[in-house]
């Protein structure tokens, strides 16, 4: 799936926000944002944002299938960040 950001079509595998010392050690990503916020405020922050874009009026987000869509997304990324908590308890009980 493509995502937007700016204007730009971003690629899949194009990495935007870790730098190279991230790039090589992902998980201590995870270790860092779930040792500072529980997954449960991750969560809230998402919903969060989906109800700031959702009630406010944007351009981006006009037609209802937009909203739809973006929906959709939030959900997925909350299963991303879900996947990442259990990824990283997971390592740390080995």
């Amino acid at each position: 799936m493509l995502g937007h950001n700016r204007g730009r079509t971003l690629l899949p595998e194009q990495i935007m926000r870790l730098d190279e010392d991230q790039r090589q050690d992902p998980m201590g990503v995870l270790e860092y944002c779930f040792d500072n916020y529980r997954l449960e405020e991750w969560k809230d922050l998402l919903r969060e944002m989906l109800e700031v874009c959702l009630t406010t009026d944007n351009v981006e987000f006009a037609e209802a299938e937009q909203r739809a869509g973006l929906l959709q997304q939030c959900k997925e990324l909350e299963g991303m960040v879900e996947a990442a908590w259990l990824l990283l308890r997971r390592e740390r009980e080995k």
